[in-house]
């Protein structure tokens, strides 16, 4: 296990958190850390099972493992969802938002759901919309092995160069296209259809990619003044675009970026930043004594349940309030109360899920791979 990054899990997970419960407004940027995070490590394991074994192995065998990582948890969600919806709808208790959950649950059952959110008539029901990163990442997995194997040592640096730079591009070019009714099926603004898009976010993975492999020089200069461009810019832009900074929870970065053309440079400079803040603690032990703290070591352990049951968590502890005698329960209160129920399930979920299906993948998968692979496969899952 690499230090320090179970505590970077842990702060992107919190800051997601307190995003959904109101708390911080920029905590939404904790998805993009997850994303850099994901390029670092599933290249770091690609780079070095590459020499090793030949494409049909090396493609069966990483799939498989993200497969068992994956899957069951997810599945097991959907499966809770469905039937919460179901008995919610027998009860008639909201029957309208119940249809709607399961209306959905097919693109989400089929790692879709980032593409369906994107399309104008797309319902959102509340249990469902933060899904669309996982979507997004496992796209991710079923590409990012077919370009790094094909890609040799002396070109890795310029094909990940070119994949940042196609982040902003792909971002310009969708928009010009909205703007101009090409797309029509795509929610407006063009900012809100291209946020759940894969491709624009290829620049947050490989960004991740390219730290994982190039040495950044001055990387710690670098990240402050990347740090102060990024708040000055966001403050800067949010105020000549409406008037006033904004939020200060905000940084000028409102979830979308649906200002000042924030949505095609925006992206870039924050997942550079990210990049080099894993850079340094990975190379430097940044904040290591901090982000190997037990409680956020504990955090960033378990953060895939804790992302994937926090959202509804938060929804139903606040309907509470339906409860005669429970009306005035305060915000804070929902929150606290969600905080823990989530840790509550998520802790039991990776002991008696997450920790069993972990097991069996190492054994079934492992067979006939090098030890230095597996153990570096077991940086990326665990």
């Amino acid at each position: 296990m690499i230090p320090g990054l179970n505590g970077i899990r842990a702060i992107a997970y919190l800051a997601i958190f307190f995003h959904h419960a109101g708390y911080i407004k920029s905590g939404w940027l904790g998805v993009q850390l997850f994303f850099v995070l994901s390029g670092f490590l599933i290249t770091t394991v690609l780079i070095k099972a590459k020499p090793e074994i030949r494409f049909r192995q090396y493609y069966v065998q990483f799939i498989s493992r993200r497969f068992f990582r994956i899957f069951p948890l997810y599945y097991f969600f959907i499966l809770l969802v469905l039937l919460f919806s179901s008995i919610a709808t027998y009860q008639q208790y909201k029957p309208f938002l119940m249809d709607k959950v399961r209306e959905n649950l097919p693109y989400a059952s089929l790692f879709i759901y980032n593409f369906f959110a994107s399309l104008k008539k797309s319902p959102e029901p509340y249990f469902l919309v933060h899904l669309w990163s996982l979507c997004v990442e496992l796209q991710f997995y079923l590409i990012w092995p077919i370009v790094i194997y094909l890609t040799s040592k002396r070109y890795l640096r310029h094909v990940l160069l070119a994949a940042i730079l196609s982040g902003p591009v792909f971002r310009f070019v969708f928009y010009l296209a909205i703007e101009h009714g090409m797309m029509g099926f795509f929610k407006a603004p063009s900012s809100l259809a291209m946020y759940t898009l894969p491709f624009s976010h290829v620049d947050a993975f490989a960004f991740g990619a390219y730290i994982s492999q190039f040495e950044i020089k001055h990387a710690k200069k670098k990240m402050i003044y990347v740090g102060l461009i990024a708040l000055f810019a966001g403050y800067l832009s949010s105020y000549i675009a409406t008037g006033q900074a904004g939020d200060i929870t905000e940084f000028g970065y409102p979830v979308t970026l649906p200002i000042a053309y924030q949505f095609i440079w925006a992206y870039t400079l924050l997942n550079y930043f990210f990049a080099l803040l894993i850079y340094l603690v990975v190379l430097d032990g940044l904040w290591l004594k901090l982000l190997e703290w037990q409680p956020l070591f504990y955090l960033g352990k378990i953060s895939y349940g804790l992302y994937i049951f926090h959202v509804p968590m938060l929804w139903l502890v606040a309907r509470l309030r339906d409860i005669h005698g429970f009306e005035s329960i305060t915000t804070a209160e929902v929150s606290i109360l969600a905080f823990l129920a989530t840790l509550l399930i998520s802790a039991f979920s990776y002991r008696f899920i997450d920790e069993p299906i972990l097991r069996l993948k190492d054994k079934l998968t492992s067979c006939s791979l090098p030890h230095e692979i597996i153990q570096n496969a077991q940086v990326v899952s665990k």
